[in-house]
């Protein structure tokens, strides 16, 4: 069934939504719980796609739940092999979940020695593409108090991590590093407080130091790599 470029009417009667495309009809079985407020939802159709540009059996349903007025977008996929009754075409919902693309950049050295301190890191970018700044200054502060933590476990395997963060970022021993790490700690204890002292400064401030900070790690781990070589 080619609907690409038609015009889609439909008219909804209790959870079914019937759409007509031409000679034939489409029945979309919609939800009956709202998966936000957990009511017997009585949903209103917003919107309903042409069919997809790479399948043309998918169409993208965007639904408003008259209780809490949340939005639920479902991708319903023809099942165009099982007619129902006269020349209906029944509908198979198959939600998704959103898939961003993160574009960042992250040295191959962090990701192979830092494992937990770049899951947080990506969790705290993500939390940003959804939208949520709260979550996101907070996950970056956490992510640089990691990052600082396993980078001390590794060069001193003896230090004494369960000490406040204020302590091991004064074991630091390069400056650079001591004001990058400090300035992004202060930062993001900012962004958990009310009264901020910062207020001027955002979250982009504190990604840009933990990046200048990831790079001065990296380049540590490169020359230590290239003086065991000399060394050997």
């Amino acid at each position: 069934m080619n609907t690409t470029n038609k015009t889609l009417k439909f008219k909804k009667e209790n959870h079914d939504i019937f759409i007509g495309v031409e000679e034939t009809s489409c029945v979309f079985h919609i939800p009956i719980i709202c998966n936000s407020c957990d009511m017997p939802a009585s949903y209103k159709v917003v919107h309903i796609s042409e069919a997809s540009t790479f399948n043309e059996n998918h169409y993208g349903v965007l639904l408003e739940c008259q209780n809490c007025g949340c939005h639920r977008a479902i991708d319903f996929a023809l099942n165009i092999d099982n007619f129902g009754l006269d020349t209906y075409y029944f509908a198979t919902p198959t939600e998704t979940t959103p898939q961003f693309n993160l574009d960042v950049f992250i040295p191959n050295t962090i990701e192979e020695n830092f494992p937990d301190f770049c899951q947080i890191y990506k969790d705290s970018l993500l939390a940003d593409k959804l939208g949520l700044n709260t979550l996101y200054g907070l996950g970056l502060r956490k992510s640089v108090e990691i990052l600082i933590k396993q980078w001390l476990s590794q060069m001193n395997p003896k230090s004494n991590l369960s000490k406040p963060l204020s302590q091991l970022i004064d074991e630091l021993n390069d400056d650079d590093m001591k004001s990058l790490a400090k300035a992004s700690a202060w930062l993001g204890n900012d962004f958990a407080h009310t009264e901020r002292k910062f207020p001027d400064k955002t979250e982009n401030d504190l990604l840009q130091f933990i990046e200048v900070l990831m790079a001065f790690i990296h380049n540590k781990i490169t020359v230590l790599t290239a003086k065991s070589i000399i060394n050997n």
